[in-house]
């Protein structure tokens, strides 16, 4: 394949006739050749790259989602102690003042 390539690089162009129908059955030969030493291990190396980066960014999202429900689940829980204490502060306050208006009777 490296004198192909050779070849292809000093030649790139085949004059019509003889030259081209040589020029043509040696690509029908090297292009598939090519295709299947060179081209397919590089796709393929590229694809699991991409794929690997795919699943590193879902991975990110699914990271950050599950940290952003831990803090609004924090959120919630500690607004739901302030409304109980609140609850339970008015109550007090009601009993209070309940105790206070028998004491004045």
């Amino acid at each position: 394949m490296s004198k192909t390539d050779a070849i292809l690089k000093d030649f790139p162009y085949a004059l019509p006739g003889k030259e081209g129908k040589k020029f043509k059955e040696l690509l029908d030969i090297y292009v598939p050749l090519d295709e299947q030493k060179r081209i397919i291990p590089v796709r393929t190396a590229l694809r699991k790259k991409y794929v690997a980066e795919i699943a590193g960014r879902r991975n990110e999202f699914k990271r950050l989602k599950d940290q952003k429900d831990r803090i609004e689940k924090v959120r919630k829980d500690a607004a739901e102690k302030q409304r109980i204490k609140m609850g339970k502060d008015a109550v007090e306050r009601e009993r209070r003042l309940a105790i206070q208006e028998r004491k004045k009777e």
